[in-house]
């Protein structure tokens, strides 16, 4: 039971975040930068499980081994390079592939990346010990 709650509190808490950038912060900067490239509207099935499995990928990578060592330091270092490793990738695979793709929205989206993950371990690790 203590799993479920730390796997749902992660994909609450990444959800609610990556909403928020992408719909209301960041979206005015997204808008302007991909809309001339790209369709930008939101596909609700792959982002659903895009969501799930990134998750279960921060349990596998991140919490395991952080939880099991119980070190906060070592969990959060591992969700950073986790984040920078899934963001980088996605990120220069769309410079490589798609015509345009902008250098800052990829400098952007691998530091949201490390910073959206890192947050979500630490709640997760939080609420795993609670």
């Amino acid at each position: 039971m203590k799993l479920l709650y730390t796997l749902s509190a992660a994909l609450i808490t990444m959800c609610s975040l990556d909403m928020l950038w992408l719909g209301y912060l960041a979206k005015g900067y997204y808008d302007r930068l991909l809309s001339p490239i790209i369709n930008i509207k939101f596909n609700l099935w792959p982002g659903i499980i895009f969501y799930i499995f990134y998750i279960i990928g921060v349990y596998i990578f991140v919490l395991s081994p952080g939880i099991e060592s119980r070190s906060l330091p070592k969990t959060l270092l591992l969700a950073a390079l986790f984040g920078f490793m899934c963001y980088m990738t996605y990120e220069l695979s769309n410079m490589a592939t798609i015509k345009g793709w902008p250098l800052t929205i990829a400098i952007v989206d691998i530091l949201w990346g490390v910073a959206l993950t890192t947050f979500v371990a630490l709640v997760a690790y939080k609420v795993y010990f609670l």
